[in-house]
């Protein structure tokens, strides 16, 4: 498993969130299997492989939490559009 297998999953990744968020939880998985393999034989790695990966997490990090911020908005857009629906604490009855 290469770093060019880990951006291109990264990059598929990127783009299920801005055209199919759908996608997205596979993409993810994909993305944190290879990373699962590349972690098995640390000593095929290099040090340029290590930091590039652990960049890719970074950004893999940023993406979920984008994600989450989304999920919260539309959570709340929900919640306007059926206000009866839910009680003073936002719990749904």
């Amino acid at each position: 498993m290469s770093t060019d297998a880990l951006a291109h999953t990264l990059t598929q990744l990127q783009h299920a969130l801005t055209h199919a968020p759908d996608q997205v939880d596979a993409a993810n998985r994909a993305l944190r299997a290879q990373l699962d393999r590349l972690r098995q034989r640390p000593t095929s790695l290099t040090a340029d492989q290590l930091g590039q990966a652990r960049g890719q997490l970074q950004t893999l990090a940023e993406l979920a939490r984008l994600r989450l911020h989304a999920a919260r908005r539309l959570q709340g857009a929900l919640r306007a559009e059926v206000p009866t629906a839910y009680g003073r604490h936002g719990q749904l009855r």
